[in-house]
């Protein structure tokens, strides 16, 4: 059985992607629309405070190389992936 903080954090973790989905979905259609940008940034840095969370809970190695260590190495991408996109959408 999972720890009681991931049962707790899984369920909100799973809404934010859900709500980043639609409002990608959204920015598809509403392009012209300036705020796309700041809902990028609130999105990704909450993936990454979820990130820096998990470390600090379970350990480094245990997050790097433990139980879920594949969902863990592909948040981590995914999160870097969108700091590059930031930071190049912005130069």
């Amino acid at each position: 059985q999972a720890p009681m903080w991931q049962r707790f954090m899984d369920p909100i973790v799973g809404v934010m992607i859900l709500i980043n989905a639609i409002a990608m979905g959204l920015a598809a259609d509403y392009q012209s629309w300036p705020g796309w940008f700041v809902v990028e940034v609130y999105f990704t840095i909450f993936f990454l405070g979820e990130i820096v969370l998990k470390i600090c809970i379970q350990g480094f190695k245990k997050y790097a190389v433990g139980y879920d260590w594949a969902w863990n190495w592909f948040d981590v991408t995914v999160v870097l992936l969108a700091l590059v996109d930031l930071v190049f959408s912005r130069l």
